[in-house]
C-alpha cells in the first residue's frame, strides 16, 4: 500500500496533489481533453460506489469472510484514489482553463469582447 501523505520539515506533503498539480501546470489538459477527464471521473464515481458497496455487504454477512472483507477494502481504497486523483484534475483542467480565459480576455481590445 503506497501511503499519499508525508511529512517533510514537520509539513504534511500530499504526493497525490503534488503529483496533480504538475501535471496540470505542465499541459495534462492538451494530453486527456476534459470531455475524457468528466467520463472517466464519473466511471470512477460509480466503481468507488459499486466497491463501497460490495464491502459493506461483506462484513453485514451473518459469517463473513475477513480476506474478502479486506480484499473488498483495498479494492474500495483504490477506487476512492482514483476517483480523488480524476477530481483534482477536472478542477485544475478547468481552472487554468478559465483563468487562460480571463487574462485572454483582459488583453483583448475592448472592441473584441476585452475589458
Amino acid at each position: 500500500m503506497i501511503k499519499t501523505g508525508r511529512v517533510i520539515n514537520k509539513e504534511e506533503m500530499s504526493v497525490k496533489s503534488i503529483i496533480a498539480e504538475t501535471l496540470i501546470s505542465k499541459g495534462v489538459g492538451h494530453i486527456l481533453p476534459s470531455s475524457y477527464l468528466k467520463k472517466a471521473t464519473a466511471e470512477a464515481r460509480h466503481n468507488y460506489s459499486v466497491a463501497l458497496h460490495k464491502s459493506e455487504k461483506l462484513q453485514s454477512r451473518r459469517t463473513p469472510n475477513m480476506k474478502l472483507i479486506r480484499n473488498a477494502k483495498s479494492a474500495m481504497r483504490e477506487a476512492r484514489a482514483l476517483y480523488g486523483t480524476l477530481v483534482s484534475f477536472t478542477t485544475g483542467v478547468e481552472t487554468v482553463k478559465k483563468e487562460v480565459g480571463k487574462k485572454v480576455q483582459s488583453q483583448l481590445p475592448k472592441d473584441y469582447g476585452g475589458q
